[in-house]
């Protein structure tokens, strides 16, 4: 179901319809207007004043003769029921909240869509506590959207429809943010001139340093942008340090490297090439009609004009070079910056945000326990952004699938740990003993007791100085105050928690930014080990639990194993199929000994398709045709569970 056929509703309805979806069910009780057309992107100007369910539902079925269309011009509890995902392209939330009611009170997930501007956000839902997490209020302030804005949120929604259609729901929701004025982009209006030779690097924090410290961390600073682009040619400026040749691999390069504040594409000049060369630069970046600055700075302050005077003399020869181009110093096209150094001076037209942070590595090493979901890379790039070279170690609690899958999101981020190396400690026993003898509800916290401790060990034998965790107070169950107050008590060493006082929202926009977050919620994780934990654990309580366990962290802090690239086992991802019919479905929570027929096909099921994936992957190992399953998708797919 599409309700609402606007500007959003017009991408998300275009996208399913010629992706073979074999029926839409449209909602709009709208009429097309020409005020809308600049973003609505199914009619054109003969449909004005059509009703736009009939305009769509002629299109569509134009693109695509073979889909199914109904239309309505209100949403119907009994169109709901039949269809397998709402998209929610409303533009009010009083009817988005009486939509989600409707879809959540019959099991249905919810892809939501809204548009402010030039940004927006998308978010995945699947029951009404999602929905509250995002709920905003109507104003009576109108908004302007731009329909390219639009475009992008539309056609997201229409590429997680059909993931859902192809693949089954996910049990978890997410929301995403779009924020469209600050993407990490080249402004090419500040890169038609292309003879750059250079590259000005500026670092954070390290002038608040004594002289002996910033001596020290300069030199980290450079040995690691020296690591990241081994044939530069670097030297070290009054604040700024200059690297050579340029390129775009070398910008792109940078802006991974801890400490960078900032990065200026630039040319080098002798000081008596200086107007030449800004003539030059400026007439290849300021068109006709354009609006520029100049700013100019005196590095040597032996200089013999002052900034403002230098400043001055520029805009005025750019001025007389550069016919029908304006000066404007608050609102403007392009600012054209000098740095006079002692024999030399940099020139450039734009800068591109670094990381920011201190440089990697100078804080020592630490221990980072890695997941794979959305928080454990985040974490661990915010304690690198703070100086702490990391390594990487993964607790694995089923087997070689979810190792892999884990393994994938550390190959996405590892460029921003240079040198970093990512191991693995298999604990199924470790889980099989919490489940088999630790009551429900404390479970998970005597779990990262012992993970902690694990880690602790592995920590103090290879000298790690902290560990680094992905924890957040009150994100879970097991992460309120009191429950993180009982894990860390199990050890002696630092623990690191980056994202302590951070919201999701705010989680996933830095996992955007460093590249983790498609990865990350390309699988659940693992949570099986039981359905609540207790927010509030009784210390007498966790300690007799953990009594009833017995488990040798010394014999496995000897089994730890190293996973280079090409010692992984990649677990390539199956179609599910289309049907069940003559396929033997097994449930791994509730049968954990089965036997395989030669001859049959199998699914295997279970609530996040973690435990079931491992058990598939075995069984094709075998060469039998199996597959996994989560619970909500089988029962999709007509198996009583």
């Amino acid at each position: 179901m599409i309700a609402g056929l606007g500007g959003l509703g017009s991408p998300v309805a275009l996208y399913l319809a010629v992706a073979g979806v074999g029926k839409l069910v449209l909602v709009d009780n709208g009429k097309v207007e020409e005020s809308n057309l600049n973003r609505q992107l199914l009619y054109d100007e003969k449909d004005v004043g059509g009703w736009k369910v009939d305009v769509a539902k002629a299109r569509l079925s134009g693109m695509n003769s073979q889909i199914k269309i109904e239309t309505g011009k209100e949403v119907l509890e009994s169109q709901v029921k039949q269809v397998d995902v709402v998209a929610d392209c409303l533009d009010n939330w009083s009817a988005r909240k009486k939509l989600w009611k409707m879809a959540f009170k019959h099991g249905k997930t919810v892809v939501h869509g809204a548009v402010d501007g030039f940004g927006g956000q998308l978010a995945f839902l699947v029951s009404e506590e999602d929905g509250e997490k995002i709920m905003g209020k109507d104003g009576k302030k109108e908004i302007q959207v731009l329909g390219a804005s639009v475009g992008i949120i539309g056609s997201r929604m229409a590429r997680e429809i059909i993931e859902i259609l192809d693949r089954g729901k996910p049990d978890t929701g997410w929301f995403m943010n779009f924020d469209g004025e600050n993407f990490n982009r080249y402004f090419m209006k500040g890169t038609r001139f292309n003879k750059w030779n250079t590259i000005i690097v500026r670092f954070c924090e390290l002038w608040l340093k004594s002289k002996t410290t910033k001596r020290w961390m300069t030199k980290k600073f450079v040995n690691n942008i020296k690591q990241t682009i081994p044939d530069a040619d670097i030297k070290v400026h009054e604040g700024r340090i200059g690297v050579s040749p340029y390129s775009n691999e070398n910008v792109e390069a940078l802006r991974k490297v801890f400490g960078v504040k900032s990065i200026n594409p630039a040319v080098r000049i002798s000081l008596d090439e200086l107007d030449s060369q800004f003539v030059e630069i400026a007439k290849q970046t300021i068109f006709p009609g354009e609006r520029f600055r100049v700013t100019a700075r005196r590095v040597n302050k032996g200089f013999p004009m002052s900034s403002m005077t230098l400043q001055k003399e520029l805009g005025a020869v750019v001025l007389e070079a550069c016919p029908g181009s304006r000066v404007n110093l608050t609102d403007y096209d392009h600012n054209l910056e000098v740095e006079i150094h002692k024999d030399f001076a940099f020139i450039f037209t734009q800068s591109l945000p670094g990381p920011g942070g201190m440089p990697y590595g100078v804080e020592g090493r630490g221990l980072a326990l890695f997941s794979g979901g959305i928080d454990s890379p985040v974490a661990a790039w915010m304690a690198a952004k703070r100086g702490m070279a990391l390594d990487f170690l993964f607790l694995n609690p089923l087997g070689e699938v979810l190792e892999s899958r884990v393994h994938q999101v550390y190959e996405r981020v590892r460029d921003w740990f240079p040198d970093s190396k990512f191991f693995v400690i298999d604990t199924d026993e470790i889980v099989k003993q919490i489940k088999t003898n630790v009551r429900e509800g404390e479970r998970q916290v005597v779990l990262k007791r012992f993970f902690y401790r694990l880690a602790e060990k592995i920590a103090n034998l290879h000298n790690y100085g902290a560990l680094v965790t992905g924890e957040s107070i009150g994100q879970a169950s097991s992460q309120t105050m009191k429950s993180l107050g009982l894990i860390e008590k199990s050890v002696n060493i630092l623990a690191i928690r980056p994202l302590v006082g951070m919201d999701k929202e705010e989680t996933i926009k830095i996992a955007n930014r460093i590249g983790s977050f498609e990865a990350s919620t390309d699988f659940a994780e693992f949570c099986s080990i039981e359905s609540h934990s207790n927010a509030s654990p009784d210390e007498k309580t966790i300690l007799e639990e953990e009594t009833k366990l017995d488990i040798n962290l010394d014999e496995l802090v000897k089994s730890i194993r190293h996973i280079k690239k090409n010692q992984r086992v990649v677990f390539e991802k199956i179609p599910l199929p289309k049907s069940l019919e003559g396929y033997v479905v097994i449930d791994v929570m509730k049968k954990k000994a089965y036997e395989l027929r030669k001859g049959k096909k199998y699914i295997f099921v279970c609530r996040a398709a973690n435990t079931a994936a491992e058990a598939a992957h075995k069984a094709r190992k075998r060469g039998f045709e199996a597959h996994a399953m989560t619970y909500n998708r089988a029962r999709k797919m007509g198996v009583d569970l």
